[in-house]
C-alpha cells in the first residue's frame, strides 16, 4: 500500500459489511412478506396452513442444523485471514459444514421417520410434505453458512448476489409448490 495507508483490519472490514447485512436481512424479511401473501392467495387457507407450518418445521430443524456454526465463522475466519492462514479458513468451513451436513441429515432423516406422528397430532397434509422440508433445511443452513463466510470475509457483491438469487427462490414457490405436490391446490 501507499505510504501512510494501513490496511484495515479484519474486524474493520466485517464491521463496514454491516450496511450489506442490514441491507439482506430487510430484502429477506420483505421477500418473505411477499411470499407469503402471494401463497395465501394462491393456496387458500388450509393449504396455506400446511405450507407456513412446513417453513415453521424448516427453520426449527436449521436451527439445530446450524448448531451456531454459522454464526461462529464470523468470529474465527476473519482472525484466521487476519494470520494469512487461508488454509485455516479452508479447515474450519470443510469442519463446519460437515458437521452440519451430519445434524441436518439426522434431524432430518427424525422429521421423515415422525411422519406417521406428525400426520396424527399435526394435519395429514403434512406428510407428504417432510422429504422436501428435510432437503429445502439442508440448503437452507448451507446458504447461510455461506452468507456468514462471505459475510466474514467482506465479500458485499457476492452477499448482494445471493441475496437476490435467495429472494428469486422463494419468489417462486408458491408456485412450484402446488404443481409438485397437487394436493395443496386452492380448492375451487
Amino acid at each position: 500500500m501507499g505510504q501512510g495507508v494501513t490496511a484495515p483490519t479484519a474486524s474493520q472490514r466485517v464491521s463496514g459489511q454491516a450496511v450489506w447485512s442490514i441491507a439482506a436481512k430487510v430484502a429477506t424479511l420483505g421477500g418473505t412478506l411477499g411470499v407469503s401473501v402471494i401463497a395465501a392467495r394462491e393456496l387458500g387457507a388450509a393449504e396455506f396452513g400446511t405450507w407456513s407450518f412446513a417453513r415453521n418445521l424448516m427453520v426449527y430443524l436449521a436451527l439445530i442444523g446450524a448448531f451456531g456454526l454459522d454464526r461462529a465463522l464470523l468470529r474465527f475466519v476473519p482472525e484466521l485471514e487476519s494470520r494469512g492462514s487461508a488454509s485455516g479458513v479452508r479447515r474450519l468451513l470443510a469442519a463446519t459444514l460437515g458437521i452440519q451436513a451430519l445434524l441436518v441429515a439426522v434431524a432430518g432423516a427424525i422429521l421423515v421417520l415422525l411422519e406417521p406422528v406428525m400426520i396424527r397430532v399435526f394435519m395429514p397434509e403434512i406428510g407428504p410434505l417432510l422429504p422436501l422440508v428435510a432437503l429445502l433445511t439442508a440448503a437452507w443452513v448451507l446458504k447461510e453458512t455461506l452468507y456468514q463466510l462471505h459475510f466474514a470475509l467482506a465479500r458485499a457483491r457476492i452477499l448482494a448476489v445471493a441475496t437476490t438469487l435467495t429472494g428469486a427462490a422463494r419468489l417462486g414457490l408458491p408456485w412450484w409448490l402446488p404443481v409438485s405436490y397437487p394436493h395443496l391446490r386452492a380448492h375451487e
